[in-house]
């Protein structure tokens, strides 16, 4: 796994489950049938290796929640098709424009899409992903996947659950 990968995984991992002494409280890997999933409950990621500072859970019910959840961009019924997202650079300009180097709140929406803009482009600079999918016969109300260099058959991929949109266009402040 690429260097910008895991780092990715183990910022997700860590992104809630933090103590005061920046210790992770529990664990946060998890492994099913030769797959590892990472999550803060709004991303999924499915690596393809372990995260050495990460501890494992083997199997249970909250792995098989998330292997229900990612699949769904295989699915028929959700019908995932290609959407067209801002590059790196233009996020991160957007998010400056709105809040200079404080990322998290900050949203873009082109009004299919409305994601939290720091995730976003945190995901793509770690998969190296310049596209999302979507549903198209329910946007903006299923998660939206990034898959390792565009490749929807990379076992590196993350799953996003969108933010509610408030109709705006753009970047803009999120509550």
């Amino acid at each position: 796994m690429k260097k910008k990968t895991a780092k990715h995984a183990l910022e997700i991992a860590r992104s809630i489950y933090m103590d005061e002494s920046s210790k992770i409280k529990e664990p946060l890997q998890y492994v099913k049938d030769g797959r590892i999933f990472v999550t803060d409950t709004h991303r999924i990621m499915e690596i393809d290796d372990l995260v050495e500072e990460l501890p494992i859970r083997v199997g249970g019910e909250i792995v098989d929640n998330i292997i229900k959840y990612v699949a769904e961009d295989s699915s028929r019924e959700l019908d995932y098709t290609l959407h067209k997202i801002p590059t790196v650079a233009e996020i991160k300009a957007g998010i400056r424009e709105q809040v200079g180097r404080k990322l998290d709140r900050v949203i873009w929406s082109d009004g299919i899409v409305t994601i939290n803009a720091r995730w976003l482009y945190k995901a793509m600079e770690a998969l190296n992903a310049t596209v999302c999918y979507m549903s198209s016969t329910k946007p903006g109300k299923v998660p939206y996947f990034l898959y390792e260099n565009d490749d929807v058959n990379a076992k590196n991929k993350i799953l996003i659950l969108p933010v509610v949109s408030c109709g705006k266009k753009g970047f803009y402040l999120g509550i």
